[in-house]
């Protein structure tokens, strides 16, 4: 699988009708270690650009590698929340079916980041089941510990007052329930 790696030659373009200049694989390594090129931004292009190149690194302005972060980070993210869960993808219209000008207001799903919001709904609904079912496996002592803890917003102390049990030890059963609860989600 082949790689390409394209810098500005101009660092200060800032991605406007920028100049590329092609590097090898060495040399775009040796090129980013330099203290001079401290701070410049990379993202990498699957082969839907380019077909002969496996994978397309290219420079990137401060705001296109936010962005480029945050979908990846959500791509690893639903990697991991899929383990044992089917994810769905919602699709919806955008366009307004009656031509209505007040469409946002009606409908939340109308206008930017609202779908991300659904999405994080259905994602916070399904973590939810998933914790539900891992507190299933807790013994009676454990779930009478998170639930001081966690729903009735006690301190270790005042858990340990009313478990008839030291701070340390309310403090070494809540870790133990946690890491039974980590291997169920």
């Amino acid at each position: 699988m082949d790689k390409k790696y394209y810098v500005w030659r101009d660092r200060h373009c800032n991605g406007v009708n920028p100049d590329w200049e092609e590097y090898t694989g060495p040399a775009f390594y040796e090129f980013i270690r330099r203290p001079e090129n401290a701070g410049r931004r990379f993202i990498r292009l699957g082969n839907d650009v380019d077909r002969d190149a496996g994978i397309i690194t290219i420079e990137a302005t401060p705001e296109q590698y936010r962005e480029w972060m945050r979908e990846q980070r959500w791509k690893s993210d639903r990697r991991k929340d899929s383990r044992g869960v089917e994810l769905i993808s919602l699709d919806y219209t955008t366009e307004d079916p009656d031509g209505d000008e007040d469409q946002e207001e009606r409908n939340p799903l109308y206008g930017g980041g609202a779908v991300d919001g659904l999405e994080d709904g259905v994602l916070d609904s399904l973590l939810e089941e998933q914790l539900i079912s891992a507190l299933r496996h807790l013994t009676a002592a454990e779930r009478t510990l998170m639930e001081l803890l966690y729903v009735k917003n006690m301190s270790f102390r005042e858990a340990g007052k009313c478990l008839d049990m030291s701070c340390c030890t309310v403090m070494r059963r809540k870790n133990a329930a946690l890491q039974k609860l980590r291997r169920y989600i």
